[in-house]
């Protein structure tokens, strides 16, 4: 009897084609520039809502980078820099309102659709991340 072409090895390695590696690293270059900008941004929020709403934003994204970082480890892949634990200012900006900290949040989350959608859809070759999703 001859082996299927159509079963996998269990002894083989998984693997990833270039494109998929250049989807993990960017969505984990991604997410920390994310975390960077909300680290700033929100010790400039006066309102309280909208710190425990980019607080909020902020642990997804770093839930994310953990994701994206174990697949990067994983298929020993170079990471990129971390962003720093947390970030605080000496200073108190009136120049920068919660509604310039809102439209910069939302301005990046809709940024981040174009990356998260190419990554998903140049992600072909490996079954375990397309359903993952990254």
């Amino acid at each position: 009897m001859k082996p299927s072409v159509f079963k996998k090895n269990p002894k083989s390695r998984e693997t990833i084609d270039l494109s998929e590696a250049h989807g993990i690293t960017r969505l984990l270059e991604t997410r920390y520039d994310n975390v960077r900008a909300i680290q700033v941004l929100k010790n400039f929020a006066h309102d309280r809502d909208l710190s425990l709403a980019v607080t909020r934003l902020m642990d997804a994204y770093q839930d994310q980078a953990r994701a994206s970082e174990r697949e990067a480890v994983r298929f020993r892949l170079k990471l990129p820099s971390k962003p720093p634990k947390d970030v605080k200012t000496s200073h108190e900006l009136d120049i920068i309102s919660d509604e310039f900290i809102y439209r910069t949040v939302v301005r990046d989350v809709q940024g981040d659709v174009f990356v998260l959608s190419r990554t998903v859809r140049t992600t072909t070759t490996n079954d375990r991340l397309r359903r993952r999703g990254h």
